[in-house]
């Protein structure tokens, strides 16, 4: 119910595929732009968000970038940079019918992303001076994986709250939740090179054909002998 909320997940926590379709399952209206730093990204992460979901890329999941775009109906991924240009263009309709915006990697604090938040912070006082917003156009969610997520919150803390929050003064500015999620960390083991040949299973210099000292075994020596 916050309209702006910040997720601070490990790395491989899969908050980049996994947060745009809980909330696709929460709300069947939702409609979500996710944003990331790189073309590559964005697609990848359409393709793989499309694949969970048993889909082809282009239906309810797709993503847009410049000059190649396969917009899904209910969830499209796109650069950081081109929904900066989309907001100066096209300005109200850049986000028409979005319900959530996604931005994703915040901790890469490159110009385009800061003007992003700026300008999504300002639409949601657009119409409302009050600190409260009866109908927001859309909710925003921040995920990194490592960032000072007490920065966002503090820039966002005057953002209008809903009515039905439970605020015990809405007169006083709200900071936005931070929800930390962790991930399994696996064991790690080093290994040098020198200790390969004693793992179980690996090939001796015998069992290869190949003498010690470098040389193929039953080569020239041998046949003259």
């Amino acid at each position: 119910d916050h309209l702006v909320s910040i997720v601070s997940g490990d790395t491989g926590c899969g908050k980049s595929t996994q947060v745009p379709q809980l909330l696709m399952d929460h709300d069947p209206a939702a409609r979500v732009l996710c944003t990331q730093p790189r073309r590559l990204a964005a697609i990848a992460l359409a393709q793989r968000v499309a694949a969970e979901r048993g889909e082809e890329i282009g239906g309810s999941i797709g993503y847009r970038i410049s000059r190649n775009s396969k917009v899904g109906s209910r969830c499209t991924f796109m650069t950081i940079g081109l929904l900066l240009q989309l907001l100066i263009h096209e300005k109200d309709e850049a986000l028409k019918g979005i319900t959530h915006v996604v931005i994703d990697e915040a901790h890469e604090r490159e110009v385009d992303m800061d003007l992003v938040l700026t300008v999504l912070k300002r639409a949601l006082f657009r119409g409302d001076a009050s600190p409260r917003l009866q109908n927001p156009p859309f909710r925003i969610i921040i995920m990194s994986a490592t960032f000072n997520a007490d920065i966002f919150a503090d820039y966002f803390a005057h953002v209008p709250v809903r009515e039905d929050e439970g605020v015990e003064d809405p007169g006083q500015p709200k900071g936005a939740p931070v929800l930390k999620v962790g991930a399994k960390c696996f064991p790690v083991t080093s290994i040098y090179t020198d200790d390969i040949k004693h793992l179980p299973g690996f090939p001796t210099m015998k069992d290869t054909g190949v003498a010690e000292d470098g040389a193929q075994e039953g080569g020239v020596g041998s046949a003259v002998g």
